[in-house]
C-alpha cells in the first residue's frame, strides 16, 4: 500500500508537464535543455542550477580538485584532482595563469606539500606509495610504498627541509629528505 508522500513528486510533475504544454503556444520550440557546467557567457551552472560568475581568470583544470598546495613564494600552486576523471598532480604557474606541468597518478587520495625551498612535491596514493617530485618538470625522484598499504592522507614537510612525514591511518613515518630513507615511525595515538 503506497503512502500518499511517496505519490505526490510524481503528481507534482506530470501536472507540471501538462501546464506547461498547454500554456506553450503551438508551433513553439521548447527551451534548450541547460546542463551544468561550463556556459557560453562564461559562466558555471550547478548542479543545483545556481550560476557562479567568476571573477578573473580561470585556469582548466580536472574534475575534481581536492587539495592545492602552495608554493613557498605563491608563485606556484600544486592541484591534486581525484575525480571521475584521471587522477593528476597539475603545477599552476598563477601569475601567468597556466599549467606547466601534469603529471597522471594511479588513484591518489589527499595528501600534498611542497618542500620549503619549493624545488620538490610530495604526494600520496591510496595504495600508500609516496612520490617526490621535482617541481618544475613532476619527474620522478624518488618513490617509495609502505607495507601496510593504507592511503596516505596528510603528508608536510619540516619547516627547515630536513625531515617529511606521511600520514596514513593511525601511522606517522618520518623520512630523511637527504635520502628518502624512514628515520622513525610512531602511532599517532601512542602520545
Amino acid at each position: 500500500r503506497m503512502h500518499a508522500s511517496a505519490i505526490l513528486p510524481w503528481v507534482c510533475l506530470f501536472s507540471y508537464s501538462i501546464l506547461h504544454a498547454a500554456t506553450r503556444p503551438p508551433n513553439s520550440r521548447p527551451a534548450a535543455l541547460e546542463l551544468p557546467g561550463q556556459q557560453a557567457d562564461g559562466s558555471v551552472l550547478l548542479p543545483n542550477l545556481w550560476s557562479l560568475r567568476p571573477v578573473g581568470k580561470q585556469v582548466a583544470l580536472g574534475d575534481f580538485p581536492v587539495n592545492i598546495a602552495v608554493h613557498p613564494d605563491g608563485r606556484f600552486a600544486a592541484v591534486l584532482h581525484c575525480g571521475h576523471g584521471q587522477h593528476e598532480i597539475a603545477i599552476v604557474d598563477v601569475p601567468a595563469a597556466k599549467v606547466t606541468a601534469r603529471v597522471a597518478l594511479e588513484e591518489a587520495f589527499y595528501g600534498l606539500a611542497f618542500s620549503p625551498d619549493g624545488t620538490l612535491v610530495l604526494c600520496g596514493l591510496t595504495n600508500g606509495e609516496l612520490y617526490l617530485w621535482q617541481r618544475d618538470t613532476l619527474a620522478v625522484v624518488w618513490r617509495d610504498r609502505h607495507q601496510q598499504s593504507l592511503a596516505i592522507d596528510c603528508l608536510e614537510f619540516a619547516p627547515d627541509g630536513k625531515l617529511f612525514y606521511a600520514g596514513a591511518g593511525e601511522d606517522i613515518h618520518v623520512f630523511s629528505a637527504a635520502d628518502c630513507k624512514q628515520a622513525t615511525h610512531f602511532r599517532a595515538h601512542d602520545g
